[in-house]
């Protein structure tokens, strides 16, 4: 076998110099090739791991006795080998733990040795470096020893921008993002070098900027004028496939950027995703979703029907952050999809380990505002909390909870009755949520003036009652029975203040639905024409006409029959 032979020769050194470095090259490229096959199949992933046992010690030994003897060539090589090697967490880790000095090592040759390389080595090497992430600043040492080293090499490479292809460019961006390398200087610098090539660059390439800028905590208005050349080139390729890696990174550094003007762009970038939905991975999932929270843009009950289909599929595959981040942003929409809940609810009762406390409080939210709460559920939930610090739950994961508890009593009695929770804790809950109503939040002026009339249409409920929660609503309407639907869905939705969440067209719109409206009654193309004024407005008196039908019909119902 290639790799024991190899790693014999190497560890007794019984070779000339070339002949060890070629054995030592054709290790490593074997390596590489058998990460490739471990990520497609699962019989060379068995393999894979006894081959980084047995290969890479072999390294570290010829790095620690001969690392002068190689080019720089092979340097950059080794370093994108490594990059190959990670193809899991698990890998990973074992990479990190055993043989992070060999991976150092080579970087700090690479930094001596960057000028001597061609452009496409340095950037594959630096996209390999950044796949270890943050996890490479601590191999190197101290913050300042690795920025120091950082620095060095991109002074380096300034000298030979002009030779590299965008991808090259892309590449080098994407790496110094990954490794949180933040220079304001360079960047702004690179970003006016960006938009003087601007017509070279193919969309993947720019989603790979774009990033980078939003991961190092740019914002618009610090590269106002390159998003703003960037905006018309997405929108002439409204039509051209962009793989969903690429998408999703766009909408998610447009949120991280606060990228403003672009709804068009995320249109467009919606249909692209729509078109190539099968090929979306879970990391991709919940950027795209992420990013469309963060932006306040509703993509439509078509379009996320379909994206949910896909998803729910998928479900069972996922990481619980990718659920939980795709969850949240469903319920923050107020979407309700069955086939999205039903596979999440699967997923976290099948679930072998204890899910991390934030990813819990998170699918206890959105299973409040949806609405969909059932007895298994409740159980789990209840589970789950008896595993859990009390120390590390945060204040808004204790209102989080309650808010949960208050629906399931609400709607489910039996359930509540049936499951009992630490009593310590639920009165903890409780408190917190209770002070936290007394820090009252601005609400839009309509909705104030609205409530104010439903108020004298019979519907007895303060602003505060409706907006901010401090009763439940359900308890303070008249004519609990036939509005019944209304006033829980009117609750939840202000009391956990989406205004702030998403922008007050998309939350009221779910009040107009628990009325048994919905937006597209109104054409498309009117409502894309309405100012967000003109928006606020119409929702506005369609709530109040609504509210007066029911009124109305309630009346007529129990009107007494003449005699």
């Amino acid at each position: 076998m290639v790799g024991r032979s190899g790693h014999d020769e190497l560890a007794h050194g019984a070779q000339s110099r070339p002949e060890v470095v070629k054995n030592l090259m054709l290790l490593m490229e074997n390596m590489a090739k058998l990460a490739d096959a471990a990520m497609i199949s699962s019989g060379p992933a068995a393999h894979f791991k006894d081959m980084c046992n047995q290969c890479l010690p072999a390294l570290k030994a010829f790095l620690k006795s001969k690392k002068d003897d190689l080019r720089a060539e092979e340097v950059a090589r080794l370093i994108s080998i490594f990059g190959e090697l990670n193809i899991s967490e698990d890998v990973q880790m074992l990479i990190l733990r055993q043989h992070s000095w060999s991976l150092a090592a080579l970087i700090e040759k690479f930094a001596d040795q960057v000028s001597e390389l061609p452009c496409r080595d340095v950037a594959n090497a630096m996209f390999a470096m950044g796949r270890y992430q943050l996890h490479v600043r601590k191999l190197l040492g101290p913050k300042e020893y690795a920025d120091d080293l950082f620095a060095k090499i991109l002074e380096k490479i300034e000298p030979m921008e002009d030779d590299m292809t965008p991808e090259d460019l892309s590449k080098v961006m994407n790496g110094i993002a990954n490794m949180k390398y933040r220079d304001k200087g360079y960047l702004m610098r690179m970003v006016d070098y960006y938009l003087s090539r601007l017509h070279e660059f193919r969309l993947g390439d720019l989603a790979r900027l774009i990033w980078g800028l939003a991961r190092l905590e740019l914002r618009y208005a610090d590269c106002q004028q390159f998003l703003d050349a960037v905006l018309p080139v997405v929108l002439e390729n409204r039509s051209a496939f962009l793989h969903p890696e690429y998408v999703s990174d766009i909408v998610w550094a447009a949120s991280r950027l606060e990228w403003q003007g672009v709804d068009e762009m995320l249109g467009v970038l919606c249909k692209m995703a729509d078109d190539g939905l099968e090929k979306f991975k879970g990391e991709e999932f919940a950027a795209f979703c992420l990013g469309l929270q963060k932006m306040r843009y509703y993509p439509g009950d078509d379009f996320l029907r379909r994206f949910l289909d896909t998803f729910a599929q998928k479900v069972p595959t996922f990481k619980p952050a990718m659920v939980t981040t795709c969850l949240n942003a469903v319920a923050s929409f107020g979407f309700y999809h069955q086939r999205l809940i039903d596979a999440v609810r699967d997923y976290c009762l099948l679930m072998e380990r204890p899910l991390e406390t934030r990813h819990y409080f998170d699918i206890c939210w959105s299973f409040a505002i949806l609405s969909c709460m059932d007895a298994d559920m409740f159980k789990w939930m209840a589970a789950q909390i008896g595993k859990l610090d009390p120390c590390s739950v945060r204040d808004l994961q204790r209102r989080q909870f309650y808010q949960c508890l208050l629906d399931v009593h609400i709607l489910h009695p039996t359930i509540a009755q049936s499951v009992r929770l630490d009593p310590r804790f639920e009165e903890d809950c409780y408190k917190n949520w209770s002070e936290n109503q007394a820090l009252r939040r601005v609400a839009p002026k309509p909705v104030i003036e609205a409530f104010a009339r439903l108020r004298n249409m019979g519907f007895i409920c303060t602003r505060g009652e409706l907006i901010m929660g401090r009763r439940f609503a359900i308890n303070s309407v008249r004519h609990r029975g036939l509005d019944q639907r209304f006033a829980l869905e009117a609750d939840v939705t202000f009391r956990n203040a989406p205004n702030r969440l998403l922008g007050i067209q998309i939350w009221r719109r779910r009040v107009l639905r628990a009325l048994g409206w919905g937006i597209m009654d109104l054409s498309q193309w009117r409502w894309s024409k309405m100012s967000s004024e003109e928006r606020d407005v119409y929702l506005q008196k369609k709530i109040l006409y609504l509210v007066s039908e029911k009124k109305r019909r309630f009346t007529r119902a129990t009107a007494k029959p003449g005699r």
